[in-house]
């Protein structure tokens, strides 16, 4: 495994996001960038705010799970900021969950919109 990004050779992949990771080295926003670009498996919306949105995207490399949180510019002229993100490791635990869906219908039946709340 190449570490060293000058190298012609050198590629992002899961062995050299784990080597960061297990070892303890800090991501660089270029490293940040690449782990979602290459390893996203969902992205969660969450604070919206002016000009971004923070994201916590799930990464998964090698059958390890990652949750890598950062900011989503929301204009053509706002990028996005990797500099205040975290990677936190995390494991998938799936439960069943009910859903409550509501129609909203008029008079002659017809469905107007539908709400759905999960509990």
């Amino acid at each position: 495994m190449i570490l060293n990004k000058n190298h012609p050779d050198f590629e992002f992949n899961d062995e050299y996001f784990l080597y960061l990771i297990d070892n303890h080295y800090d991501f660089d926003e270029e490293d940040i960038k690449m782990f979602i670009e290459c390893c996203e498996i969902n992205r969660i919306p969450r604070e919206l705010r002016r000009w971004t949105r923070w994201i916590d995207s799930i990464c998964e490399a090698k059958d390890r799970y990652f949750i890598v949180g950062w900011d989503q510019g929301l204009t053509e002229y706002q990028e996005n900021i990797y500099s205040d993100s975290y990677i936190t490791e995390v494991t998938p635990i799936e439960t069943t969950k009910q859903i409550i869906a509501t129609q909203w219908r008029d008079k002659e039946n017809n469905i107007v919109c539908e709400t759905i709340n999960d509990e």
